[in-house]
């Protein structure tokens, strides 16, 4: 069985956590999961198997992964190779808003993709990227007076950063404040009703835009039809029910907005690259 793991939620009151997985000191295994916040890999030395997704990838020292919030990971390292791995969690609420409002509300890039690929960074890439992550630990640990506002301040460098070497693509770019709050009411609306019969014509009418325009618009500015961010949205509520609960495939097809089972299994087979049934059943891998 998978684990929804929620060390961190939006009710904490500075939900980051930085630490060193080190196998040296403790077994690195860490099964299936999945969590609702982001969590950035950097691997500082050794080697590591992470599967995302369905997705199975060897990393090694210098690789980096950016995992969004709703992915579905696990971290295993062999006991022959002495590992470190950086890692970074944080809650997208973290974020400041003015950020939010540029590259998104919800999700930096919010759709789950089946090719996922590990960033193999350059030495000064590497240098950058070591500095931050130590500075944001650095004050995690001490919590001097501020480090809440130096963790914040260290985290957008960081995102800044990734986003300018493009590392991590940000969700959305270069439009105006005006397009990112229509977008933002449309997103809203959709994460609201995604249990329901939606169509574009739903969302044109929210957005007070004729149907074709609408249809480009949310192309343009996501990079992904309505549908595709509908599926989105809809797999992402699969995932939580096939953890926190013992309803059927069925059930949670009704649940869900889809229109019966099957629909349901094509479309999560096609965005997680496995059946909704295996993710729920697969057994803890060693």
């Amino acid at each position: 069985m998978l684990i929804f793991e929620n060390q961190l939620n939006n009710h904490m009151e500075f939900p980051v956590e930085a630490f060193i997985q080190d196998n040296s000191i403790q077994e690195v295994s860490v099964p299936e999961h999945w969590h609702e916040c982001f969590e950035l890999l950097y691997i500082l030395e050794g080697e590591a198997l992470q599967r995302v997704n369905a997705n199975t990838f060897e990393v090694k020292s210098g690789d980096f992964l950016f995992l969004y919030n709703g992915d579905i990971h696990a971290t295993y390292c062999s006991n022959n190779v002495k590992t470190r791995i950086f890692v970074l969690k944080f809650m997208p609420s973290v974020i400041h808003s003015d950020f939010l409002n540029t590259y998104g509300s919800k999700y930096l890039i919010p759709f789950l993709s089946p090719d996922y690929s590990i960033s193999h960074l350059t030495d000064v890439q590497k240098s950058i990227i070591q500095k931050l992550f130590s500075q944001i630990e650095s004050e995690i640990v001490t919590e001097n007076s501020g480090y809440q506002l130096f963790v914040r301040g260290y985290i957008l460098q960081l995102l800044g950063f990734l986003t300018r070497e493009e590392i991590v693509l940000p969700f959305i770019n270069s439009h105006t404040y005006a397009e990112n709050k229509n977008l933002e009411s449309i997103l809203a609306y959709i994460e609201t009703n995604f249990n329901k019969d939606l169509n574009l014509g739903d969302i044109s009418m929210i957005s007070n835009m004729n149907y074709s325009y609408t249809s480009r618009y949310f192309k343009q500015i996501t990079g992904k039809n309505f549908k595709q961010y509908l599926d989105y949205v809809r797999i992402a509520e699969v995932n939580r029910l096939l953890f926190e609960t013992d309803h059927t495939i069925t059930e949670i097809a009704n649940l869900c907005g889809f229109s019966s089972s099957q629909t349901l299994c094509r479309t999560y087979k096609r965005l997680m690259g496995i059946s909704p049934s295996k993710m729920r059943n697969q057994p803890i891998q060693n």
